[in-house]
């Protein structure tokens, strides 16, 4: 796959709607290029034309980052299906932003063939019972009666995953703590727009969030 990011460039002069550049020789011969294989290259157009038809706000992008979104998305092999959850294209402003689903990392995981577990959840109150004095690791004590469970509320979001070799590994972030970081990275946190999945989906939001951070640290990911 060509550079996305040098093979853009030149074509962000102006803004046309993205149904009209996609027609343009010039948008026309950057993605034959970029995917190669003409076949993939024609699923892609369509892909990435029902996701900006189906978005209002997207529709007021500038084509080219529209464009290299879905192309990062292509690059990783996931599908632009929003419904799906893998890989979404998020407007902020005018510019459009590849943004990875919660399936989406856990396919990557998945992918390298060497997890017999992966999981993320949430954390009730009276469940979280401090941390281990000695290993610093936090303590949990879960709620058995999925009834009790469900009538209290989310204190916090927990990730883990388990490799074949036997590597354990857990990460726990309170709620307050998922809060003060999506509102210093999410350009949407709070705007309420459709585009805000913080405000839209945020207990899942918040486990991707906790799920990318210990992967993107302990973990194993893969394209293929």
């Amino acid at each position: 796959m060509a550079d996305i990011k040098t093979s853009t460039t030149s074509l962000t002069q102006g803004k046309p709607k993205f149904s009209v550049a996609l027609q343009s020789e010039g948008y026309k011969q950057l993605i034959n290029n970029t995917l190669g294989d003409p076949k993939v290259a024609q699923r892609f157009v369509a892909n990435i034309s029902s996701v900006v038809a189906n978005n209002s706000t997207l529709q007021k992008c500038e084509p080219a980052s529209i464009l290299t979104a879905g192309f990062q998305a292509e690059s990783l092999n996931l599908p632009l299906n929003q419904s799906l959850g893998y890989a979404y294209v998020v407007p902020y402003g005018d510019k459009a932003q590849f943004q990875i689903g919660y399936k989406g990392l856990i396919q990557l995981a998945i992918r390298s063939g060497q997890y017999t577990d992966i999981d993320t959840f949430t954390i009730k109150d009276g469940e979280y019972k401090g941390r281990d004095k000695n290993t610093g690791r936090p303590i949990f004590e879960f709620i058995e009666d999925d009834g009790v469970a469900e009538s209290k509320e989310v204190i916090g979001y927990m990730a883990t995953f388990t490799l074949l070799n036997g590597f354990t590994k857990q990460l726990y972030w309170s709620k307050e703590k998922t809060i003060k970081h999506a509102k210093q990275y999410s350009k949407s946190f709070g705007n309420g727009s459709r585009t805000d999945l913080w405000s839209n989906q945020f207990d899942l939001m918040a486990m991707k969030t906790v799920l990318k951070q210990l992967l993107s640290k302990y973990g194993l990911l893969s394209v293929e």
